[in-house]
């Protein structure tokens, strides 16, 4: 039985090696198709016809967009595909062998470059890359790459920015009518991807340019990746507080002038301002392109900090005089609910102003008999359009009334502030 089991296996191992060939059929290939195959000229039988390439971006892991620098930074694979028409075989004479697996350097490759590398314009693939080729000569070719390339990014909407960066491919030699680059079906894959904790990434499409070069006309294909930012993580350790930061401004004006802190506290708002404008700027290029708009937000916050700084410093000095001079906090008057009410009779001979003191409907004189109510009567009303102007005459020291309007207008100036920059970003 054992012996059975063991023939029918080696019988079912010599049909497969002899249906799908072996080591000994793919060296018969290779000496078919290479014994004068030249990898300097170019695979077409027509000259006048280009050789058409076909190519499709596979992203693997998204290292870094470096905005200071302008770089991106990635992992992933190009799949070209072409037919070369020097290199095909019959498969029935070789025990149905479709495909095989070449090194590079043994096939003719379209001369592709990195138009927008950061180093020196790179040529894909090494010694080590391989390249199928199928019987009917369809080659595809897959160097895996790490690239740095320049990216132009637009931080006006910082840190609710979207960015797109272009992988420009082209032809270093070769012309439009020799080698004609078009994209797959579905020129980005993404589904093989790391996931980005600062951006969204999204495939963004592909844009052709050409350029004439001494009368030909040169194709650089451009694969497009979108870049949104998350900004959850700035928004809580960047907006939030640079915001807080500008409400401390208008909270200094509501400490007394009598209280010296006013100016510290406005002082201490001020220097975090500069603080977080240098942590912006560090992260932020150093481009006039386009004026981010959190800086601009910055930098009117860091104005009217400055301008609270100042508004404080004016209204204690005012105070100080007012003090030396005599003047006194509205606090130190009198108020009407504990303390006697001052009702000022007409002057005497000797043009002293003469005072009744009224405690709780008491006069502090005698009280008025009969025959003179009327007089009373009459004096009280003269005296009630006396007590008015007097009123009007008490006046709130200057200090307190400049707090009051400091106040006020820092107040607006924020919410004015604030707003526009929360319609600017949302548009």
């Amino acid at each position: 039985m054992k012996v059975g089991i063991a023939f029918w296996s080696l019988m079912s191992t010599v049909c497969i090696v002899d249906t799908l060939g072996g080591a000994e059929d793919i060296k018969s290939i290779f000496r078919a198709l290479f014994d004068n195959y030249s990898t300097e000229i170019r695979p077409c039988y027509n000259y006048s016809h280009a050789t058409d390439v076909q190519i499709y971006l596979s992203v693997s892991t998204v290292l870094e967009l470096d905005l200071k620098r302008q770089i991106l930074n990635f992992i992933g694979f190009f799949s070209f595909a072409w037919t070369d028409e020097l290199l095909h075989w019959d498969p029935d004479s070789f025990h149905g062998i479709q495909v095989i697996e070449v090194p590079q350097n043994k096939i003719w490759r379209p001369d592709i470059a990195i138009y927008n590398s950061v180093n020196d314009v790179s040529y894909l693939g090494n010694e080590n890359v391989l390249a199928s080729i199928s019987s009917v000569g369809l080659v595809r070719w897959e160097p895996a790459v790490n690239l740095a390339v320049t990216c132009k990014v637009d931080i006006t909407r910082f840190p609710f920015d979207e960015n797109i960066c272009t992988i420009n491919l082209t032809s270093w030699m070769h012309d439009n009518s020799t080698i004609h680059l078009t994209p797959a079906e579905e020129p980005i894959l993404q589904d093989q991807m790391m996931p980005n904790g600062q951006y969204w990434v999204e495939a963004a499409g592909t844009m052709e340019v050409y350029s004439n070069y001494y009368g030909k006309f040169y194709k650089t294909l451009g694969f497009k990746l979108k870049f949104s930012r998350r900004p959850n993580y700035l928004i809580m350790t960047f907006l939030v507080p640079v915001t807080l930061l500008g409400v401390l401004c208008v909270v200094s004006f509501l400490l007394s002038p009598e209280e010296p802190e006013k100016v510290s506290v406005a002082i201490t708002v001020l220097l975090s301002f500069t603080v977080f404008l240098g942590v912006v700027d560090n992260d932020l290029p150093e481009t006039s392109d386009h004026m981010c708009l959190i800086v601009s937000y910055v930098v009117l916050l860091l104005v009217l900090s400055f301008l609270s700084v100042a508004g404080n410093a004016v209204v204690v000095v005012i105070h100080k005089r007012d003090v030396k001079r005599g003047q006194h906090s509205p606090l130190a008057f009198p108020s009407e609910t504990n303390l006697p009410s001052l009702r000022r009779d007409k002057k005497d001979n000797s043009g002293l102003i003469i005072f009744n003191c009224v405690v709780q409907g008491k006069v502090g004189l005698p009280p008025l008999q009969p025959q003179d109510a009327l007089q009373e009567k009459s004096e009280a009303d003269d005296n009630d359009s006396v007590d008015e102007k007097t009123e009007d005459n008490v006046k709130v020291p200057r200090a307190y009334r400049l707090n009051k309007y400091c106040l006020i207008l820092n107040s607006l100036a924020l919410m004015t502030i604030i707003t526009v920059f929360s319609i600017l970003m949302i548009h």
